[in-house]
Order: structure tokens, then C-alpha cells, then sequence
């Protein structure tokens, strides 16, 4: 099993006991077996494919599981972690009228999922492509799908400075939170070719909302390995600008994986 990094306790015969936690991007794919008990990253893989639309994400998940006997094995919980750009924020209140699937949903052809966010009494609903929702079906059953932004929302890292901004990149799709304190001011995600255009979002965001740059730190993380050109894209507009991660002591366990589901698998509930 070329690439997989495992713990000296992972034991196959055990997996009944373990969580599977897989990470769905057009950058790729990367799994985590996490213990509960132990609180500790058993097993991991990171495998970068460059897909170039969401609609063959299905045939290249399902060639990558095949591939991978660990991702075969019985587990306790399984939990799909996906970058999917269709997505809104929809209140807790006895009024709130689920008529977003225009916004979620806007060619009729996906699956819609909910995530709650205890921290904004809301939720997040997005939708996923029906052929990818029957394949995970069709593999793990009832498998709890899962949107990283949600994960964000409920836990973004305590930050000394007024505002804090979240930035995750899935190949050309960006993800953008922002928040004064404790407060969201945006959750939204945009497409960029090139980095003219996302720098150019960046600004007119903050601009928009009125939120000085000088006052916020800027987190940013991605499907890839390497976001240091996040960083360098970023440090000209905004003076504290770091790379979300945990402190988790296994990290070294990590090396090649995936940092951004590290931190997403960690801090689920």
C-alpha cells in the first residue's frame, strides 16, 4: 500500500472500532482512520488527481477506493468531507422556508445534505452530485456527508485580532469566511483562474463589508500540500497572514497528507 502512513496501533482487525474520514476535492482525494478511544490519526493517505469537473469526481472516487484495501475494511462511522461549491446558510426558526434549491440545486441534479452550526443557530445546506451520492451509497451505506465550511464555522481558531478570515482553496474554487469576533459577516465561495482575479475578490470583499485588513488575520489552507503561494499571494494586502493547521502531536505522522483534513477530522464532534 504505497504511501499510507500508519500508526504502530492500527490494526486491521479492528477497524469496526475506527472512523474513516475521507476528503473529496477536484484536487483529489485523502482518507484519515481516526480512534475515538485513543484520540490519535491511526492511519492516512493523501492521493492527488487533477479533475476537471465536478461530474467525473464519481468514476475517480470510485477507481481510488478500489485501489486502496484500507478504504474496503468495515468501519464504526465513515464521514465524507466535500468541497462542493453550492452551498447557503439557511435559519433555525419555525418560519424558515427550505426554498434554496435554486441556490444548491440549480440543475435538478443533486442530492441535498444539511449540516448544523450550533454557533450561528443555522444551517448549511449544499448539494452534491447524485451519481457521487449513490457511489458512496454504494460503498458505505448511510456515510455522514459533511461540508468543511460547517466545520469552520462551529470551529474557527480563537484569534487575537478583531477579525478573523478563513481561506480554502479546491483547485480554481475558493472559499471565503469571514467574522468580526464572534460574529459571521460572510460565508461564501468563488471561482478564480487566475490570482489577479482572486486578489481581486479578496479586497472587494473586505471593502464591501467595510472590514479593515489591517485588523484581521488571515488563515488560509487548501486540498493541496503546499499553500505557500496562498501565503505570498496574500502577505502584500494583509499583514498577519498564517496557514491553518492544528497542533495535534501526531503531525509528524502527516508528512505528505493533507494538513486541512487533519484540522477538519480533529475538530468534529
Amino acid at each position: 500500500m504505497f504511501g499510507l502512513n500508519t500508526d504502530k496501533a492500527f490494526d486491521t482487525n479492528k477497524t469496526n472500532q475506527y472512523r474513516l474520514s475521507i476528503q473529496v476535492s477536484l484536487d483529489g482525494f485523502s482518507f484519515l482512520v481516526f480512534s475515538e478511544v485513543d484520540k490519535k490519526v491511526l492511519a492516512s493517505k493523501n492521493t492527488a488527481v487533477k479533475i476537471s469537473s465536478p461530474k467525473l469526481v464519481s468514476r475517480h472516487f470510485s477507481d481510488w477506493v478500489n485501489a486502496e484495501p484500507v478504504l474496503k475494511l468495515p468501519y464504526q462511522k465513515v464521514t465524507i468531507l466535500i468541497f462542493e461549491e453550492h452551498f447557503t446558510l439557511i435559519p433555525n426558526t419555525k418560519n424558515s422556508e427550505l426554498s434554496t434549491e435554486l441556490l444548491t440545486n440549480p440543475d435538478r441534479d443533486r442530492f441535498l445534505f444539511q449540516n448544523q452550526i450550533e454557533s450561528i443557530d443555522a444551517s448549511l445546506q449544499f448539494g452534491v452530485n447524485n451519481e457521487l451520492t449513490e457511489t458512496v451509497k454504494s460503498l458505505y451505506g448511510n456515510a455522514e456527508w459533511t461540508h468543511p465550511v460547517s466545520l469552520l464555522l462551529d470551529n474557527c481558531p480563537d484569534i487575537e485580532k478583531p477579525n478573523t478570515g478563513v481561506l480554502l482553496q479546491s483547485q480554481n474554487q475558493y472559499f471565503l469566511i469571514l467574522k468580526r469576533k464572534s460574529q459571521l459577516l460572510l460565508a461564501n465561495c468563488f471561482r478564480a483562474e487566475h490570482s489577479s482575479d482572486l486578489v481581486y475578490f479578496l479586497l472587494n470583499s473586505f471593502r464591501q463589508l467595510g472590514i479593515s485588513r489591517n485588523l484581521t488575520h488571515l488563515l488560509v489552507a487548501g486540498t493541496r500540500e503546499n499553500n505557500r503561494h496562498l501565503i505570498e499571494l496574500a502577505l502584500p494586502y494583509f499583514p498577519t497572514v498564517s496557514e491553518l493547521h492544528t497542533d495535534y502531536g501526531h503531525l509528524d505522522l502527516a508528512a505528505g497528507i493533507n494538513r486541512l483534513h487533519f484540522y477538519l477530522t480533529l475538530n468534529k464532534n
